[in-house]
C-alpha cells in the first residue's frame, strides 16, 4: 500500500516537474519552459486551444444569461422589466440615494488622504 502511495506521488510529481530538484510551476525555468509549467505536460498549442474553448464556452453561458434576463417572461415580465419595477420603489430610491451619498463621502476621504500624503504633487503634471 505504501509503495503504491509512493509510485504516484512520484509520478505526480515528475508530471508537475519538480522531481530531482526541477522547476516548479511557478518557477523562472518553468516560464522558459511552458510545457513543464501545466498539468500533464502539454505543449503551449493544446493550452491554447483550452483556453479558447473555455472562453468561447464562458460566451456561449453570458449569452444565455442575457437572454433570459431579457427575453425569458416570468409571469407577466421579464427578469429585466421584474428589476426595473423593483428599482423603481420608494425603498429602492432611499438606498439609492444612501449609497450615492456614501460614495461621494468616501470619494472626498480618499482625495483628502492623498493630498495629505502627497501634497503639492497630488494632481498629474502638465
Amino acid at each position: 500500500m505504501n509503495d503504491l502511495v509512493a509510485t504516484r506521488l512520484a509520478v505526480a510529481a515528475v508530471s508537475w516537474g519538480e522531481a530531482a530538484g526541477g522547476p516548479g510551476r511557478g518557477s523562472p525555468e518553468a516560464r522558459l519552459r511552458p510545457g513543464i509549467s501545466r498539468i500533464g505536460g502539454g505543449s503551449g498549442k493544446s493550452w491554447a486551444m483550452r483556453s479558447i474553448v473555455r472562453g468561447a464556452l464562458y460566451l456561449i453561458g453570458l449569452g444565455v444569461v442575457a437572454y433570459v434576463w431579457f427575453f425569458v417572461p416570468l409571469g407577466r415580465r421579464t427578469l429585466h422589466e421584474h428589476a426595473l419595477r423593483v428599482a423603481e420603489t420608494e425603498p429602492a430610491r432611499g438606498l439609492g440615494g444612501g449609497a450615492a451619498d456614501a460614495s461621494r463621502r468616501l470619494a472626498e476621504h480618499v482625495q483628502a488622504q492623498w493630498e495629505q500624503r502627497y501634497g503639492d504633487d497630488a494632481g498629474v503634471g502638465p
